[in-house]
């Protein structure tokens, strides 16, 4: 996590921020290695907090690396606000798309001295090039939804929900390692395949159709996105055209 941090405070001095809140979940996991779902990371000149509430203060200790553990006692917005001060920051980057025009309301209230500045994916930036242990990471997202493909099939047959389908698949990914499916899962049979995202229903799948699977797995936060279409016994000319149709285009 130490070289993360490093990389984003050169985009910070690239842009001549001497303080930055991580607030996106997604972005707070990767830089701190958190995977709760409440906290905040404070960047200032020299020091790097992470602010959470009670409930996870144990977890943030054993997960997060690189940054202070502080345990949240107010509201989270008034006890990030408190750290912006006591840092001396002067102008404050935050991720434009994930605060909301109150918290940015917020913290113009209470930090009048600091020039808040919106920012776009810098945190993303370094998250375009993937490490080597992302990289093993989505090579098993990928590995676990084509076994769980393979395991899948002898499932389909006619009167099986899709319902079931689905279920099936995310449990089996569960039992593999994931830590769970990386979407809903989409089974989409006959007619329902035309609908762009089909969710499983309640119809069950009758002979002579096709069933297509939009699906994926999470494994340590990466994800994995695979789409199949079979056929239930033998298709009609109408069906195999469609097929083909499809096919070609992609």
């Amino acid at each position: 996590m130490k070289e993360r941090f490093d990389k984003f405070r050169a985009i910070l001095d690239r842009e001549k921020l001497d303080g930055f809140l991580v607030t996106s979940p997604v972005n707070r996991n990767y830089l701190a290695g958190f995977s709760g779902s409440a906290g905040l990371l404070v960047f200032g000149p020299q020091k790097t907090w992470f602010l959470t509430d009670s409930r996870y203060t144990t977890q943030a200790g054993l997960e997060v690396k690189g940054a202070e553990v502080v345990l949240q006692t107010r509201f989270q917005l008034l006890d990030a606000a408190a750290l912006v001060k006591k840092a001396g920051i002067r102008r404050l980057g935050f991720e434009a798309t994930h605060v909301t025009v109150a918290a940015h309301e917020y913290l113009a209230k209470e930090l009048p001295k600091v020039k808040l500045v919106p920012t776009r994916r810098l945190v993303e930036e370094l998250r375009l090039l993937k490490d080597g242990r992302e990289l093993e990471a989505l090579r098993q997202a990928a590995r676990l939804a084509d076994r769980t493909f393979s395991h899948i099939l002898s499932y389909i047959k006619p009167g099986v929900r899709e319902q079931e389908i689905a279920t099936e698949m995310e449990y089996y990914m569960k039992q593999q390692g994931a830590s769970g499916p990386a979407f809903e899962t989409i089974v989409a049979s006959g007619w329902r395949g035309a609908l762009p995202h089909g969710i499983a229903s309640e119809k069950k799948i009758q002979m002579g159709e096709l069933v297509v699977m939009d699906f994926g797995c999470t494994f340590h936060h990466y994800h994995s996105d695979m789409t199949r279409t079979v056929a239930v016994g033998r298709v009609g000319a109408l069906e195999k055209k469609v097929y083909g149709v499809v096919r070609r285009a992609i």
